[in-house]
């Protein structure tokens, strides 16, 4: 068995930049220090020759320059690639949710029955994680990580200057106050870190909040219920509000400490060494004007801890976020290393459960399911379910709202995981199919069909990219809507508008059983494809329906009569227990 694969966070090029800034940052603060150098010997010079010394000029002002172009190529190419790394963060963070599919985005140990988690299987949250958290994580990692690693580093590099060209003596009583930094740091992490995260939560809670109340604006409207939704989001943005003005006070209580505590007592320090050493004759008056200079340089790390409270921190706890969201496996392997070719459009149809026409032998079912049980958690749905469906055979499926139905047609299409010899789809069990196999030999048409904004030859496509227009007419007349395709001002390049804005309710389900017909799944599953519909679009959906071509299982959840009417066989669904209905 193969370990679990979890994908990286960061591309490759990340860590070069990393590297990157934290060479040029460390560069340019050896620059810096020598600028400082330069301006101590300046004034020695002009002290002991009232001239001023041109050389020293020159090299003062090529430090000076040098630093500045090097710190200013670090902020070009930090965000550059941030902004490049923020883009890969999306996008593998949406891969991953592609490769979960449906019913696994959920962290650990929240399944439950209704899928109402509050983890990052809401839409809300992972819709955070990939804006505002993709863009703090990526901020973190390039634009903050290598300056702050080098900052820390460049005290080190200072005291060094300062050893060589000023006094050693200094360097080492400096060299005491140094491990405070990383000290005062790292316990400010310790003590505030969970204000950090708890800011991330109430803002992936807030999102989801709010895109809840999008998506059932229209409900919570019918049900009188739009102020109790207003009070809760401003309940919730309030306490976003306070959760973040605590994360800013943080923020504020730390620089004013590292300022107050540190900053002020290392310039102090460093300008009382200064004239110690200076009233003693060890160093130059240059020198002890550079002391101080330097000792400024030796405050980088501090300048960054303002910054480490909101964008380190906020940096880091989207990180783990996401490593928790991409630890997360799919029940189901979605790998692409079988044979047989199943997963291409127009594979399904070739299966013919291995019996040749001419043979005698009684064809294998399309479907056929062998005690097959099903559990969300403790919660069992489905109770020794077994059924044949053969070949070419039109099967409803009837049942109460919660009976399972919906279950039951997830387990067809390979979105929840099954017992080895459950399922078997043309003789051949499910688990031993890949994802993507499983699911190639099914398509579905849901209640509501999703169509994008696109022409109708463009959603049609998505199913299969390599279809010719004869193809395409020719799914239209089988789902009974190519006469009003044709009637539509530019035919198969009319622009559908979002959701199918345009189109009639009846229309669109349509366009989605076309779509449906050139997957080339052999087994079409309709979730109750008249439900949204006039009774006018029922019928022609019934004809559609009518005109599916005969090497075509079709599995039907349906509660109209006229629907039910038209299927070959009827069963019903209770309590888990699958039985078949005779007239």
């Amino acid at each position: 068995m193969t370990a679990p694969h979890t994908p990286p966070l960061y591309s490759p090029r990340a860590t070069t930049i990393l590297r990157a800034s934290i060479a040029l940052t460390s560069t340019a603060a050896l620059a810096a220090a020598l600028l400082m150098v330069c301006i101590g010997a300046l004034i020695d010079a002009y002290l002991t020759t009232s001239v001023i010394a041109v050389p020293l000029v020159a090299v003062a002002a090529g430090c000076a320059g040098l630093s500045a172009a090097l710190t200013a190529l670090t902020i070009v190419i930090t965000g550059q690639g941030a902004a490049r790394e923020e883009q890969g963060l999306r996008a593998t963070l949406m891969n991953h949710v592609l490769r979960l599919g449906p019913t696994d985005r959920s962290e650990p140990n929240k399944h439950s029955d209704t899928g109402n988690q509050q983890g990052t299987d809401r839409t809300g949250a992972l819709t955070s994680m990939m804006t505002d958290g993709a863009e703090r994580a990526a901020t973190y990692r390039l634009t903050f990580l290598g300056p702050t690693i080098a900052a820390m580093t460049s005290p080190l590099v200072v005291l060094v200057v300062i050893a060589v060209s000023i006094d050693v003596v200094a360097a080492l009583i400096l060299l005491a106050l140094v491990p405070l930094i990383p000290g005062l740091i790292g316990g400010f992490r310790r003590a505030f870190g969970a204000v950090s995260s708890r800011s991330r939560d109430q803002r992936q809670r807030l999102a989801a909040d709010y895109l809840d109340a999008l998506q059932g604006l229209n409900t919570l409207q019918f049900v009188g219920a739009a102020g109790w939704m207003h009070r809760k989001l401003a309940a919730a943005g309030e306490v976003n509000r306070r959760t973040i003005m605590r994360l800013l006070a943080v923020n504020q209580v730390v620089i004013f400490l590292t300022d107050a505590l540190f900053s002020l007592g290392m310039v102090t320090v460093a300008a009382a060494l200064a004239m110690i050493r200076f009233n003693s004759g060890d160093i130059t008056a240059g020198q002890a004007v550079a002391l101080v200079l330097l000792s400024l340089l030796l405050l980088e790390p501090m300048n960054k801890v303002g910054e480490f409270f909101y964008v380190g921190m906020g940096g880091m706890a989207a990180e783990r976020g996401m490593k928790r969201f991409l630890a997360l496996q799919p029940h189901i392997s979605d790998n692409d290393d079988a044979s047989a070719g199943i997963g291409s459009p127009g594979a399904g149809s070739a299966h013919n459960g291995g019996v040749g026409r001419g043979e005698s032998a009684a064809p294998v079912p399309a479907v056929n399911l062998n005690a097959l049980n099903f559990s969300y958690g403790d919660t069992p749905v489905l109770s020794d379910v077994s059924l044949a469906v053969q070949p070419g055979e039109h099967v409803a499926i009837t049942g109460r709202t919660g009976a399972g139905k919906s279950t039951l047609l997830k387990v067809l299409q390979r979105h929840v995981p099954t017992d080895p010899g459950a399922v078997m789809i043309h003789g051949t069990d499910v688990t031993s199919m890949t994802a993507r196999q499983g699911r190639a030999r099914t398509a579905t048409v849901n209640q509501s069909t999703f169509l994008f904004t696109a022409s109708v030859r463009d959603n049609l496509l998505i199913a299969h990219p390599q279809a010719d227009d004869n193809a395409l007419w020719k799914a239209l007349s089988q789902a009974n809507i190519a006469a009003d395709i044709r009637a539509m001002p530019h035919g198969l390049d009319t622009i559908i508008g979002e959701r199918g804005h345009g189109l009639s309710g009846g229309q669109a389900q349509r366009i989605a059983i076309a779509r449906a017909l050139l997957t080339g799944a052999d087994i079409l599953i309709l979730d109750e494809p008249t439900a949204h519909v006039d009774l006018a679009g029922e019928q022609l959906i019934l004809e559609a329906l009518r005109n599916i071509p005969s090497h075509h299982t079709v599995l039907t959840v349906a509660h109209r009569p006229t629907l039910i009417a038209a299927a070959d066989r009827v069963l019903h669904l209770d309590n888990g227990t699958l039985t078949e209905v005779t007239s």
